[in-house]
C-alpha cells in the first residue's frame, strides 16, 4: 500500500489504492502526502490487529459464522443487523417482567382513566388472560390460543371485546419497554369469521311468561327496567352508570322524567357510544307504561 501523487484540477494530490471491489479498483485521495501516509500506517496497525483477532478466533466459530452469514444474506440480511436485532430483543426480555405482575400493574394505573364498569370488564378479560399464560414473560406472551378457544367457547363477539382488551394492554406494555411488539395486530377480527351463531332472544311465550309474573307481581321498579329493554332495546348500562365528570365521580341514572314528547331521552352521559339519543315510544310500550 503507497501513496501515488497525481495531478488533479490542475493541483497535485495523493492518492492510496484500496482495492477491488465489485470489479472496481477504489482510491482513498487526499490533499497532502503526510495525510497519505498516516492513513496508510492507520490502515496497517489495523489490518495487523484484524489479522491477531482472527488468529485467536476458533476454526469451529469461523466456520459457523460464515454459514451463519450465508443463510442471513440469503434472507436479505445481514449478520450484523441479526445481532443487533437479537441483543434489542434480549434486552427488552430482560427488562420485562411475568404477565401476571404486568397486567396488576396496567389495571392499577388505568383505573382512574375509565369508569368502573368499563375498567371491571377490562380486568376480568385481562387477568382470565394472565392467570392462562402464568409464568410467561410479557415480551413472550401469545394470546391466540387464548382468543381462539375464547370464540369457540363463547361467542365472537365476546373474544372481539377480550382482544380489544388485550390490545390495549399490550400498547401499554410497548410503552412501558416490557414487550416491542403487540401481538394482538397479527389477530384478525373474529367477527369476520365463517362462523356463525345466532344471537339468544327471548321467545314469543318466554316474553308472555315474563310479563304475565311482572303484572301479577305488580313491581313497578323491576317492571320498568324489563318493558324498557324489551320493547325501545335501553341497554342495561343506560339504565345507571357511574362516571367522572370534572375528575369528580358521580352517578347519572335513567329516570321517568326522561320520558318526554313519546319518547325516552338517553343522555351522552347514559349512552354506550357517548352520543345522545331519541328513542320513540312505540304503541305496545305506551300500553304497558
Amino acid at each position: 500500500m503507497n501513496a501515488s501523487e497525481i495531478p488533479k484540477n490542475g493541483k497535485t494530490v495523493f492518492r492510496v489504492y484500496c482495492g477491488t471491489f465489485e470489479g472496481k479498483k477504489r482510491y482513498k485521495q487526499f490533499k497532502t502526502k503526510t495525510d497519505a501516509n498516516r492513513y496508510i500506517r492507520d490502515e496497517k496497525i489495523r489490518k495487523n490487529s484484524r489479522g491477531q483477532l482472527a488468529n485467536d478466533v476458533p476454526n469451529a466459530k469461523i466456520v459457523a459464522w460464515v454459514e451463519l452469514d450465508k443463510k442471513i444474506e440469503k434472507a436479505g440480511g445481514t449478520l450484523e443487523e441479526a445481532v443487533e436485532f437479537y441483543l434489542q430483543h434480549r434486552a427488552i426480555a430482560d427488562k420485562s417482567t411475568e404477565i401476571t405482575a404486568a397486567t396488576k400493574r396496567y389495571l392499577d394505573e388505568t383505573k382512574s382513566l375509565v369508569s368502573p364498569y368499563t375498567w371491571s370488564d377490562r380486568r376480568r378479560r385481562v387477568n382470565a388472560f394472565a392467570e392462562s399464560a402464568e409464568g410467561t414473560l410479557v415480551s413472550e406472551a401469545e394470546p391466540k390460543d387464548f382468543l381462539n378457544k375464547l370464540a369457540d367457547r363463547t361467542s365472537s363477539t365476546n373474544a372481539d371485546n377480550s382482544r380489544r382488551a388485550l390490545s390495549g394492554f399490550f400498547s401499554w406494555a410497548i410503552r412501558e419497554g416490557l414487550t416491542d411488539k403487540n401481538p394482538i395486530a397479527k389477530i384478525p377480527s373474529f367477527k369476520s369469521s365463517k362462523k356463525k351463531g345466532a344471537a339468544v332472544v327471548l321467545s314469543i311465550p318466554q316474553a308472555r311468561s315474563l310479563l304475565k309474573g311482572l303484572d301479577d307481581s305488580f313491581k313497578i321498579e323491576p317492571a320498568g327496567f324489563v318493558l324498557l329493554s324489551l320493547f325501545a332495546g335501553i341497554r342495561p348500562m343506560e339504565f345507571r352508570k357511574r362516571i367522572t365528570q370534572d375528575g369528580k365521580r358521580k352517578t347519572v341514572m335513567l329516570t321517568w322524567e326522561d320520558l318526554i314528547d313519546g319518547s325516552i331521552r338517553i343522555s351522552s352521559e347514559l349512552s354506550k357510544t357517548g352520543t345522545p339519543r331519541l328513542v320513540p315510544i312505540n304503541t305496545t310500550l305506551k300500553k304497558w307504561l
